[in-house]
């Protein structure tokens, strides 16, 4: 097994998710992206770029160690639709 994909499989959830935030502060240092603070009540909301009445840009983080099966698909599908619910109205974009 690739050593790589085995140290990722090996992360916490919290390590998951700050490994993440410092990928997108890596590859993007100047957009002003943060992560998002909050157990639960973010609604879907991991890291997020912009103000909510611009209609930020926004990550998900999903830590799935053994690989995305049906039920990891339906709960990604639920995070996303919990974000959209919330999301400002025409403010989406396929960017």
């Amino acid at each position: 097994m690739n050593s790589l994909y085995q140290r990722l499989k090996e992360l916490s959830k919290d390590d998951f998710e700050a490994l993440i935030d410092q990928l997108l502060q890596a590859k993007y240092p100047a957009a002003g992206i943060a992560l998002a603070e909050g157990a639960g009540g973010d609604e879907g909301i991991d890291n997020f770029q912009g103000g909510l009445a611009d209609g930020p840009a926004v990550w998900q983080h999903k830590h799935f160690p053994n690989r995305i099966q049906g039920p990891q698909q339906k709960q990604v599908m639920k995070s996303s639709q919990r974000y959209l619910k919330f999301a400002p109205a025409g403010r989406l974009s396929d960017d």
